[in-house]
């Protein structure tokens, strides 16, 4: 479904990953998307390589 409201300021929508967000600032669109939750990972050879050093932890 497709509908415009004029003067609504924030609008969610529901994605796979849970909530996107959508705030009217002005002329400027904020747009809010869920958090997921980090965990460490082991730093790879392949990190060393785009950064240039060894990130101590990832």
């Amino acid at each position: 479904m497709n509908y415009y409201v004029k003067d609504l300021s924030s609008i969610t929508f529901t994605i796979l990953s849970g909530d996107l967000i959508v705030r009217r600032d002005g002329a400027r669109y904020e747009m809010e998307f869920s958090a997921y939750d980090l965990k460490q990972v082991p730093a790879t050879d392949a990190m060393a390589d785009a950064f240039g050093i060894r990130p101590p932890e990832a």
